[in-house]
């Protein structure tokens, strides 16, 4: 009986653990969502995007001396209560087009996507209805952007889902474009020198790592704009407060150029290693596991048992002191 309440208190501790963990992970993701979300509300980082990392043709004669954000207000309200999404108005010779760019950060890889996007540009083209002197519905250019730790195994276009029992020319079938953060070599975004590349290389870049990616993020930088400078010091950081680090918000502000910018920033990485959120986090996470681990070689579950319960290994449950 004993021994029965004790693996129900350590499911109960392990479940509780699990689901504190996934709204953490939840928040994480919302927060960096809306960081590139702020990043992409601006025009100059949506041409930055779709210049240097969309390789299709027709993206060099887009107009983008009159492209504009899309108020939600003015689409399907299945369209509004999604927040990981932006759109564009822009004229490709001389015709209006849509941009559809979809942000997905989350740590696991969505196999449906390709439906996703159908059921969005089909939205879209409800709200928006037909031009009325072609008679056409305007063209919807999907655009996925992804940063999650997986790869990137879903499918680009929704016709791989369907079972092939009947011909193909009635199964829907289009693709949408995917940039994928975590695929893009650093010697690759090394050649591109705007802030969203500079942006990406950044998130390439591990903890570790990061003080000496700083002078390649200055050349990045290097022939960008106050605004787009601006826009990076923004986001970089939002990054650093979402992980707990202080930064002074009024020098800051007196920024202005890459070579001001990241030496604070570098500085500000000194404390990051003591003041790192998960750090705390983890730790934390394996003294409670250690505790549990304890609880149970204490009631005879054995090493293998424990181990699969609490994640450690057999090498680290016998250094465990159960006195």
């Amino acid at each position: 009986m004993c021994k029965a309440l004790l693996f129900l208190f350590v499911i109960y501790r392990i479940t509780i653990v699990l689901i504190l963990n996934a709204i953490y992970n939840f928040l994480m993701v919302q927060k960096h969502d809306q960081r590139y979300k702020k990043i992409f509300s601006n025009p100059i980082f949506i041409e930055k995007l779709l210049v240097s990392f969309v390789n299709e043709k027709f993206i060099k004669d887009l107009d983008f001396t009159n492209m504009e954000r899309l108020d939600k207000s003015f689409v399907d309200s299945k369209m509004k209560k999604r927040e990981s999404d932006i759109i564009y108005k822009i004229n490709f010779k001389g015709k209006p087009i849509y941009i559809y760019l979809l942000l997905e950060f989350q740590s696991s890889v969505d196999q449906t996507m390709p439906l996703r996007f159908l059921r969005y540009i089909l939205e879209l083209s409800e709200s928006f209805g037909k031009d009325k002197d072609t008679k056409f519905y305007p063209a919807v250019f999907p655009l996925l952007l992804y940063n999650g730790e997986d790869k990137w195994t879903a499918e680009i276009n929704p016709k791989e889902l369907y079972s092939k029992t009947i011909p193909e020319k009635f199964i829907p079938s289009f693709e949408y474009y995917p940039i994928i953060i975590n695929k893009i070599e650093k010697k690759t975004l090394l050649k591109i020198h705007n802030v969203v590349s500079a942006i990406f290389f950044l998130e390439n870049t591990s903890l570790n790592e990061m003080h000496k990616a700083f002078d390649d993020l200055i050349i990045l930088l290097k022939d960008s704009s106050p605004v787009e400078v601006n826009g990076f010091k923004v986001w970089l950081n939002s990054l650093l407060k979402d992980r707990n680090i202080d930064i002074d918000e009024d020098k800051l502000q007196q920024l202005e150029s890459p070579q001001e910018v990241l030496p604070m920033f570098a500085a500000t990485l000194d404390k990051m290693e003591e003041e790192f959120t998960y750090k705390g986090k983890l730790e934390g996470k394996l003294e409670e596991k250690k505790e549990i681990a304890i609880n149970l070689l204490k009631s005879s579950f054995g090493f293998e048992n424990t181990s699969k319960i609490t994640g450690l290994t057999i090498d680290e449950l016998k250094q465990l002191k159960l006195d």
